[in-house]
């Protein structure tokens, strides 16, 4: 069965558009001037506000970093030579920059002092599957 070619659904510009828009940008240009900057539609990144949280909602955000650091597997980042500091490091910065609501994805529910082994078992299944 011969594989059928399927067009590529983006907003991505085709090379051959790109230098369309680069000549035409060039011919608008005096002899000896230079311009330094980008050729067609500028994608405008979306703003990310900085999160906002009340004294208790930060000893919330606290309470469950501790308890997802403690209870959650960090994922082997870095493969080629093992270093489980590393990637315990790289996980622990990963899971302080994340808000509240991200948070919460892992866990709604009031933390426990000694999870069971099935909630342990559910928690790291989570982190692996949502983790950004």
């Amino acid at each position: 069965m011969p594989f059928k070619i399927m067009p590529l659904e983006s907003e991505t510009e085709t090379v051959a558009a790109t230098g369309r828009a680069m000549a035409t940008e060039v011919k608008t240009l005096s002899p000896g001037q230079s311009v330094i900057g980008v050729i067609g539609k500028v994608r405008e990144e979306p703003v990310v506000e900085p999160e906002t949280l009340t004294a208790q909602e930060k000893e919330r955000k606290a309470a469950l970093v501790a308890f997802l650091a403690k209870y959650i597997v960090p994922p082997e980042t870095s493969q080629i030579h093992p270093n489980p500091a590393v990637d315990r490091a790289v996980f622990l910065r990963k899971l302080k920059k994340q808000t509240l609501a991200e948070l919460r994805r892992f866990w709604t529910k009031t933390i426990p002092e000694e999870p069971s082994e099935d909630v342990i078992l559910s928690l790291n299944d989570k982190w692996h599957d949502l983790s950004p």
